[in-house]
């Protein structure tokens, strides 16, 4: 049931079904990528943590994730978020203010894009940090579904 969830994540994602064998193998996906769980201070025996992380890893690699720490300057927020965003949406930095946090940013950046359909969303890895990554506000409610099956959480990114 957890992988089934999983593959329903991957594709949800945009990550193509020929990388998601981390899915499948995590211990082998774990060697593979060892420096990246070392830094998160994630252990093989540690399966479904891996298989969390591997989404992270894969997006990341795809530029359609971005981990940012909480204590981002904005100019940091605005340009990493450039980075992940779908062609055609853009970050309005003159409603975002600079003695705010990333909290504040998060929310302000999401209620502006209401029209758009495309919200800024973020995985739970139980840290500080935003793992932020946009998708439409659709596939954010399967999303959600899926990664409560998995034992999981993903929200808007100002519900972390």
């Amino acid at each position: 049931m957890k992988n089934k969830a999983y593959h329903t994540i991957a594709d949800l994602v945009g990550i193509p079904s020929e990388r998601q064998w981390f899915i499948e193998d995590p211990k082998k996906y774990y060697k593979e990528n060892y420096e990246e769980y070392d830094d998160r201070s994630v252990s093989e025996d540690e399966e479904d943590t891996i298989v969390w992380i591997g989404f992270i890893i894969e997006m990341t690699k795809d530029k359609t994730l971005w981990g940012m720490d909480h204590s981002f300057y904005l100019e940091d927020f605005t340009g990493c978020l450039e980075e992940i965003l779908p062609e055609g949406l853009t970050i309005n930095e003159d409603i975002l203010n600079e003695d705010e946090s990333m909290f504040e940013w998060v929310e302000v950046v999401n209620k502006d894009w209401e029209s758009t359909g495309y919200v800024l969303a973020c995985f739970d890895v139980d840290s500080d940090g935003f793992e932020l990554f946009v998708c439409k506000k659709d596939v954010l409610e399967q999303l959600k579904e899926e990664a409560k099956k998995a034992g999981h959480r993903i929200d808007l990114a100002h519900n972390m």
